[in-house]
């Protein structure tokens, strides 16, 4: 789900793709593809489990749907 978006909010889409482009760019020179894109992984995994978790204990049974790569985009311009 990191790599879909609300089609109803694509200036959500187009910030968070400008965002990772400028940080990403930076990133991948001074770490190298494939570390970069190893990071990428892990952050995805990350935010969504991280938001799953909170998801589930503030709105247990709740049916909400989780997409986007904004965590993960949050993670690279943190790092």
């Amino acid at each position: 789900a990191n790599f879909l978006h609300d089609p109803r909010n694509p200036f959500h889409l187009i910030f968070n793709m400008l965002i990772f482009w400028f940080a990403g760019r930076e990133l991948e020179s001074m770490y190298g593809r494939p570390n970069f894109l190893r990071f990428y992984g892990y952050a995805c995994a990350f935010s969504m489990t991280v938001w799953f978790l909170a998801e589930r204990a503030m709105n247990p049974g709740a049916g909400a749907i989780a997409m986007g790569a904004s965590g993960a985009v949050m993670a690279t311009m943190m790092l």
